[in-house]
C-alpha cells in the first residue's frame, strides 16, 4: 500500500502528519534533523547515529523520536527491486497529553532501542495506510485512527519518551524548550 503511494524520497500523505520514506538505492551517511516522530520501517535497513548511540531498524522495527536532534542516517539495504520504505508519524504533543489524561498506560524499559511494532501497533497502522485509497474516509477516521497510533505506542517499550514529552516537567519537555 505504501509504495503505491510513494513519491519520491519523502512523500507528504493526504493524511495529516504521515509520511512515506522510500529509496531503491543504499545511501552514504547523510546528516539529519530529528523531528518528534514515530518511524516504522517497512523493508530494507537504516541506520541512525545519534550521539555516540547507533540505532539500527529493519522491517518491522520502529523508534521514537521525542525531541529535535541532529542526526546521521544511512539506508543499508535497499534496491530497485526491494526498496526501503518507511512510514513516518509526527507526534502530536497535545495528543500525547490526553491520552495520559485518559488511559492509564503501561510502564516500561529503556527507550534508546529500536523494537519489533506489535500486531496491534501494525494493524492500526495498517488501517491508516487503507485510507490513502478512500481519501474521503481521511478526515473522519484519520484522526480516531491518529488516536489509536499514538495509544498503542504510549503502550510501548518505547512510550516514556512520549510521556516525558507530554508532561510540561517533564526532561524530554525541557530539552525540547531548550533546543528550539
Amino acid at each position: 500500500m505504501a509504495g503505491r503511494h510513494a513519491r519520491g524520497r519523502r512523500t507528504k500523505t493526504a493524511i495529516p502528519r504521515v509520511t512515506i520514506g522510500r529509496s531503491g538505492l543504499p545511501t552514504p551517511p547523510l546528516p539529519e534533523l530529528c523531528q518528534p516522530t514515530a518511524l516504522l520501517v517497512l523493508q530494507g535497513t537504516k541506520t541512525v547515529l545519534i550521539g555516540d548511540r547507533t540505532l539500527a531498524y529493519s522491517a518491522g522495527s520502529y523508534f521514537v523520536y521525542a525531541v529535535e536532534a541532529p542526526a546521521t542516517s544511512q539506508l543499508i539495504e535497499a534496491s530497485s527491486a526491494c526498496p526501503y520504505m518507511a512510514l513516518a508519524f509526527a507526534i502530536d504533543i497535545e495528543l500525547i497529553a490526553g491520552l495520559l489524561i485518559d488511559h492509564r498506560v503501561a510502564i516500561d524499559g529503556d527507550s534508546f532501542v529500536t523494537n519489533t511494532a506489535d500486531d496491534d501497533l501494525l494493524d492500526a497502522w495498517r488501517r491508516m495506510l487503507r485510507l490513502l485509497d478512500r481519501p474521503e474516509e481521511i478526515p473522519v477516521l484519520a484522526p480516531m485512527l491518529e488516536h489509536e497510533i499514538a495509544f498503542r505506542l504510549l503502550q510501548g517499550p518505547q512510550g516514556e519518551k512520549l510521556r516525558q514529552l507530554a508532561r510540561a516537567d517533564g526532561r524530554l519537555s525541557q530539552i525540547r524548550r531548550a533546543t528550539a
